[in-house]
């Protein structure tokens, strides 16, 4: 593996890629366009070949075309949506936590006042 590669896939791995995803990934990257039945070459199980497809889909990594065919997006796009989405699942976190430790705090208060 070219120390290219490697970067990539370590960076990919911080946007919470697993294996899998990440071959598929760089794959349908280098081929733009696809179908479903040109990963299965990748010696993937089918089952995971379409959960990762519908992933993609929903991560905004391709798009759906005619004929069952996708498309890959350009990564500038792809990847952004895919930060965008870790974002916002990490600000949600973060808001949960925030009601926590709200909570939490008048809990504290009274038993501190006592």
């Amino acid at each position: 593996m070219s120390r290219l590669t490697e970067q990539i896939v370590t960076l990919l791995k911080e946007l919470e890629f697993n294996d899998e995803e990440i071959k598929v990934y760089l794959y349908i990257l280098r081929k733009k366009e696809f179908v479903e039945k040109d990963i299965f070459e990748l010696g993937i199980a089918e089952n995971e070949t379409l959960n990762i497809i519908e992933k993609f889909k929903g991560m905004g990594l391709i798009i759906e075309g005619t004929n069952k065919r996708f498309k890959c997006l350009h990564p500038r796009m792809g990847i952004t949506n895919v930060y965008k989405i870790l974002e916002e699942k990490v600000l949600n976190s973060l808001k949960e936590k925030r009601k926590k430790a709200e909570l939490l705090v008048r809990f504290l208060t009274s038993y501190y006042e006592k």
